[in-house]
C-alpha cells in the first residue's frame, strides 16, 4: 500500500491543466497512475480534484483501520 496521492499542474503552450496522481497496486506492485482532471480555470476542475484527494485518503484511512484491527485481534488472541 502506497499512501501517496497528490495534485500536478502540467503545461501544454499557454494552457494548464489539473492531473491527479496516485498509487494502485497491479500484479502486487505499486505503480503511480496520472489522470487528467480538468483545465486550471474550471472551478469544477478545482472541486473535482479536491474531492479525489480526499476520496483517496479516506481509502487509505478505511485500509489503515482494517489493517488496525487485525492486528489488535491476533495480538489480543496471543
Amino acid at each position: 500500500m502506497e499512501a501517496g496521492c497528490g495534485v500536478r499542474i502540467r503545461e501544454f503552450g499557454s494552457r494548464r491543466y489539473f492531473y491527479f496522481w496516485h498509487y494502485e497496486q497491479v500484479e502486487g506492485r505499486s505503480v503511480r497512475r496520472d489522470e487528467y482532471v480538468g483545465p486550471v480555470r474550471s472551478s469544477r476542475a478545482r472541486e473535482e480534484t479536491l474531492h479525489r484527494v480526499a476520496a483517496h485518503f479516506r481509502r487509505l484511512e478505511q485500509d489503515l483501520a482494517r489493517r488496525r484491527a487485525r492486528i489488535e485481534r491476533i495480538v489480543s488472541q496471543a
